[in-house]
């Protein structure tokens, strides 16, 4: 509800200082799929950061990260 509230605010911002929509709709698409990598690498990171964890606790068990 708020980020499309947001989205809105944002979309009347940009075309009343004269953005092209298109513009708009193009910079819309590549910041989703930035925020949808940052995400997805995120949640990489965090496994990485259980499995290193989980590796010094059991030193025996390591496999290689």
């Amino acid at each position: 509800m708020v980020a499309r509230d947001n989205m809105l605010g944002n979309v009347v911002q940009l075309s009343m200082a004269g953005v092209p929509m298109m513009d708009i709709v193009k910079g819309m698409r590549a910041k989703f799929i930035e925020i949808t990598a940052y995400v997805k690498n995120r949640e990489d990171i965090k496994k990485l950061e259980v499995d290193l964890a989980a590796a010094v606790r059991n030193p025996g068990e390591y496999k290689k990260i």
